[in-house]
């Protein structure tokens, strides 16, 4: 099959690019049936297109191009700009709008909370409905033979496939924009965009072990509270943005949060303020706010001198290499094959039947031996802990991840006469820049639920004792000293390494 799929290969990309699904499906059909391909020998062999080809760096230029146009083009499609009429349908004067309405919601809570839901209801469910209806209009223009586009992203719409994993995992040197990146260079002068990473970091006898990470971290009062000098992600994102003659900084926050704490921002331009900087928060035109400040669908990325941190997951290469647990190990895993000791991220061991009959349990331990974690749920609701010597059951889940549970350092407090401990981790903050990793501070997270003395075999009922985060109810986060910084910064930049090394090779940078 291979042969005949190669050879069908190779007369497809002789077709002119972009063409139109009329001309496309015509030509595919001639192929298929001149190299004797069905359509299940189709699929199969477009599925192994990396398997079939090699690796992407050795392929031909002219089959280079090929595959950056079909990214190009996918991630353009994804976000609505890949033909004028799609921009129309899912961002243009209906959908501004709804966002309108979103806003006139926010503004009219304080007078009448149901009208505020219904008109936010409503403008969310328009802007749900205008995408929908974008989505299919490119359907019908396919199957009308209207739909243009490159050659490859024709294969893939005839084969009925998502080439996301093709995109995600093979294609390099995609033209890095607002489209198919949170890093680029904007349009203003000396602007840039900057990807916005949270990065969890457990310690364990004096060393950080990397736990994971993600792109919509969390923003809380708590931070700026810890920090005499205040919020060390703020100081550290404005240091940067001035030491590169930015005079601004536009920040999109986290969608997890239904807006961005007022709290926060009244500390950040308090903080800018003081030292003549210019900052502004963008709304999320889908959530919206109650503040007076500027929405996503308005940002073109035009202003000169500003530094544009996102810190709002969307669907492209490197977000998901950061934020798909499992994914990022793997890639640490190799990383830490190709570098020198002192360079390596420390991660939890893996774990299999053999070494968890290696490691016997004692009855008097008081830490579980084993973590699983949803892949796709964060903000620890999707994690399950076991004191085990088996494999649990939920492991064999493809939607999971199994790891050692590493036993952590412990604070020790002394409480109604008797000492207690609790666990504690670092929250570290990361800007990925066109340049290289920036380290942007940390956060010292301490459980608020005491270590018991005692744990049961089998699965942890009550997981709160073991770990840390700041949305389970009693958890808080205390000062850090400087040496703790330090040996933070020290670890977060060997993951910013480890990222700008697959930023620069999956992305032009200079697009």
């Amino acid at each position: 099959m291979n042969v005949s799929f190669k050879s069908f290969w190779n007369e497809l990309l002789d077709l002119p690019g972009p063409v139109r699904a009329a001309v496309a499906k015509k030509e595919l059909a001639r192929l298929a049936q001149k190299h004797r391909l069905d359509n299940t020998s189709l699929v199969q062999g477009v599925l192994a297109l990396s398997e079939i080809l090699g690796p992407f760096k050795d392929l031909d230029e002219p089959v280079k191009a090929q595959f950056v146009a079909l990214a190009t083009h996918y991630l353009a499609e994804k976000a609505f700009q890949s033909e004028p009429m799609v921009r129309v349908v899912a961002r243009g004067s209906l959908y501004r709008l709804c966002v309108k309405t979103i806003k006139a919601g926010w503004n009219i809570r304080k007078r009448s909370m149901f009208v505020s839901r219904v008109l936010i209801f409503a403008g969310r469910k328009g802007t749900l409905l205008l995408e929908w209806l974008a989505k299919r209009l490119l359907d019908l223009a396919f199957k009308i033979g209207w739909y243009q586009a490159p050659v490859l992203n024709m294969l893939f719409r005839a084969c009925r496939l998502d080439p996301k994993i093709v995109v995600d995992e093979y294609v390099q040197q995609i033209p890095a924009s607002p489209c198919s990146s949170p890093v680029f260079h904007g349009k203003g002068a000396k602007s840039r965009a900057c990807a916005l990473i949270g990065i969890d970091f457990l310690p364990s006898n004096g060393k950080l072990y990397f736990i994971e990470s993600n792109f919509n971290p969390g923003h809380y009062i708590d931070r700026h509270l810890c920090s005499p000098n205040g919020d060390p992600l703020f100081r550290h994102m404005m240091e940067y943005a001035k030491k590169e003659g930015l005079d601004q900084l536009l920040f999109y926050p986290t969608g997890f949060q239904k807006y961005f704490n007022i709290q926060v921002e009244a500390a950040w331009q308090e903080m800018a303020q003081a030292d003549d900087f210019r900052l502004g928060i963008i709304d999320d035109a889908f959530l919206g706010s109650p503040r007076d400040r500027r929405i996503s669908a308005d940002v073109d990325y035009s202003d000169d001198r500003t530094l544009y941190v996102i810190s709002r997951y969307f669907d492209n290469p490197l977000a998901n290499f950061v934020v798909r647990k499992g994914v990022m190990e793997a890639n640490i895993a190799t990383y830490n094959e190709n570098v020198e000791a002192k360079d390596r991220i420390r991660l939890p061991g893996a774990v299999d039947h053999e070494t968890l009959l290696a490691k016997e349990i004692g009855r008097d331990d008081r830490f579980p031996n084993i973590i699983v974690k949803n892949k796709y749920i964060d903000q620890a609701l999707g994690i399950h802990l076991y004191k085990t010597d088996s494999i649990p059951q939920i492991a064999n889940n493809n939607d999971y991840v199994v790891s050692e549970y590493v036993v952590p350092d412990t604070i020790k407090k002394n409480e109604e006469g008797e000492s207690r401990e609790y666990v504690y981790l670092f929250r570290t903050y990361m800007l990925i820049t066109p340049d290289g990793p920036v380290y942007a501070g940390t956060r010292k997270d301490v459980s608020g639920t005491a270590i018991p003395d005692h744990l049961e075999e089998g699965e942890v009922t009550d997981i709160a004792p073991y770990i840390t985060n700041l949305t389970t109810d009693g958890d808080y986060c205390v000062p850090f000293s400087e040496e703790e910084d330090q040996l933070c910064k020290t670890e977060t930049m060997k993951v910013g390494r480890l990222l700008h090394q697959f930023l620069k090779e999956k992305y032009d940078l200079t697009a």
